[in-house]
């Protein structure tokens, strides 16, 4: 929907749409409203009242910059069409008029072509970049163009359940209508938008969003085909102008955060002195004025007025020596592996977690890194847990804390000096600095925290982990959670691929077992005859043969049916996956 949450054109110009539910083969997973087709004719017919003679000639800007609620949107470019009349005089229509003559009209659709016989200029359609300017975007005009667009519906149900690392990003455009189109043209487009399942929860509403559509519908008829700006728009028009927080919270972290003793609008005005305010702040003290950031960020009564920047980086004196390179054979050597006959490689070629038995119930154990770490971290998955298991985790940490004065100091670095130590994550609160207090009852025999400038190595003895007891010697699995940061030495950080699940049996010797992807798939099987049941893996096999053949045949005929599959594919696909994100 536009900036207004409009189903029309701007009063500039007229429009008409139609929406309804779709049950085709892209309908991977059985949710009957999860898509609507979306045909639009926009005509450029201004009324007085709204240009004036030396405008009328100008664009017209049809759609302000807006985020699609749905998953994501497949779409064909505008195009111009042009309704043309025919008359055309025959010998019956003449004979039966008489000797006034006769004739017969009829009118036909065409799109309307430049000189060069390219098609005219639908206008232009505009994106919002990351860095807040505004690019045009060029579909091309040969006619066999398919647009593939992220909504906001990704930041709501997909981002949440994503590596640390990678984001998808909605894309904020526009649509300004070309200038001096007759009274007989329009612009024409077809779309079909992939929407959330009805029966699914949207988190930061508390409703479902069919429950949002419905909202979002109502107010559009009771307003006479424009909304309120609020419910049924994009996630970023809620955040600015529908999320509202409790009377005792602030939006901070992309979410609803409460005040605390140390930070409410009273306590940040009492210290009157310091002239500070509410706002959501880093421990850099940097400030994050609208909370729409991810990371460690929390309400903070200060005056700064200091804008987010990128996270510090491993200082130079403290980082991997240009000349330790995996090449040379001295990570191997640091490895050990005759000591440690068993390991799980975690990060292809760079992290280990090596261990071996030591009698009893204990499991001598490291982790050993190629390269300088800031932390690494090793324990059991806490079943039911927030962030997968994460929260509550019982966990093993290895910290390399060389500086308390680095990063603004101590309190900001989290500062708890070089070593091992049992700590609980934090059940509802992941940043560091809630659960950075060692376990008070630690279990560990033995630990040390080796680094040198090419390696790093956390090394423990221990039958349990912060009270909770390792499965040793029963043929039973440990589900454990791992992670490691090597960009900086702040703790509350880590990269793509830098954590993840493991199932260990410390009962039975592996041997050295290599690097799964997690993130594999397996190669699509041979096409096979399409059913009313086809699923998504069969649909994107099939769609891979289809645009095979229509790239071969290059006729108009495939090339609409390629079209179409794709479209089938891409949604089938993104549609299975955004409903395992919701379910996992």
């Amino acid at each position: 929907c536009s900036s207004s949450c409009s189903f029309s054109s701007s009063s500039s110009s007229a429009s008409s749409s139609s929406a309804s539910s779709s049950s085709s083969s892209s309908d991977a997973a059985e949710n009957a409203d999860a898509d609507v087709d979306v045909e639009e004719a926009s005509s450029s017919a201004v009324s007085s009242s709204s240009s004036s003679s030396s405008d009328a000639n100008a664009d017209i800007n049809t759609i302000d910059l807006h985020a699609d609620q749905g998953l994501f949107i497949a779409f064909t470019p505008g195009l111009i069409v042009d309704t043309v009349t025919t008359t055309t005089t025959t010998a019956a229509a003449a004979a039966a008029a008489g000797s006034g003559g006769g004739s017969t009209s009829s009118s036909e659709v065409r799109e309307v072509l430049a000189a060069d016989g390219s098609a005219a200029p639908a206008g232009v359609f505009y994106l919002l970049r990351r860095d807040g300017t505004r690019a045009r975007a060029h579909f091309g005009f040969n006619g066999d163009v398919l647009v593939l667009m992220l909504g906001d519906g990704v930041d709501a149900i997909v981002n949440p359940k994503m590596p640390e690392g990678v984001q998808l990003r909605s894309a904020p455009h526009g649509m300004v209508m070309p200038a001096g189109l007759t009274p007989s043209q329009a612009r024409m487009w077809y779309g079909r938008m992939f929407l959330p399942p009805a029966h699914a929860l949207s988190e930061p509403h508390g409703v479902t969003f069919g429950e949002l559509r419905t909202r979002a519908i109502t107010e559009v008829h009771a307003s006479g085909g424009v909304g309120s700006g609020g419910v049924g728009c994009s996630r970023m028009m809620l955040e600015t102008e529908g999320t509202q927080c409790a009377d005792n919270q602030m939006y901070c972290w992309m979410r609803c955060m409460n005040y605390t003793a140390a930070a409410s609008p009273a306590v940040c005005a009492a210290d009157a002195a310091n002239n500070t305010r509410l706002q959501c702040a880093s421990q850099r003290d940097e400030v994050v004025p609208d909370g729409k950031k991810h990371g460690d960020y929390h309400p903070t009564c200060t005056n700064s007025t200091a804008n987010v920047t990128a996270d510090p980086a491993m200082p130079a004196q403290y980082a991997t020596a240009p000349n330790c390179s995996s090449s040379s054979g001295r990570f191997d050597a640091f490895l050990n592996k005759a000591s440690y006959p068993n390991s799980h490689e975690l990060v292809k070629g760079k992290l280990y977690l090596q261990w071996r038995r030591s009698g009893g119930d204990a499991v001598e154990a490291r982790m050993a890194y190629d390269g300088v770490v800031g932390w690494l971290a090793v324990g059991p998955e806490n079943p039911g847990g927030g962030h997968n298991g994460m929260n509550g985790a019982p966990v093993v940490m290895g910290v390399y804390d060389p500086d308390p004065a680095l990063y603004g100091g101590a309190a900001w670095l989290n500062y708890v000096g070089t070593g091992v130590a049992e700590r609980v994550i934090h059940h509802t609160e992941s940043a560091f600095r809630h659960w950075k207090e060692p376990y008070a009852t630690p279990a560990l025999v033995s630990s040390e925290m080796l680094v040198t400038k090419c390696h790093s190595a956390m090394t423990f003895k221990t039958s349990k982990i912060s009270g909770v007891a390792l499965n040793v010697t029963g043929n039973t699995s440990n589900r454990l959670i791992w992670g490691v940061h090597t960009a900086g030495l702040l703790k509350g950080y880590h990269g793509f691929g830098n954590r993840g699940h493991l199932d260990v049996d410390f009962s039975k010797d592996v041997g050295h077992l290599a690097w799964v992807n997690p993130y594999a798939v397996a190669n699509p099987s041979p096409p096979a005859a399409a059913t009313a049941n086809t699923t998504a893996n069969t649909s994107a096999s099939s769609t891979y043969a289809a645009v095979t053949a229509a790239d071969k045949s290059g006729g108009p005929a495939s090339s609409r049916a390629s079209t179409r599959f794709v479209v089938a594919a891409a949604t089938a696909v993104v549609v299975a996956f955004a409903i395992q994100m919701l379910v996992s």
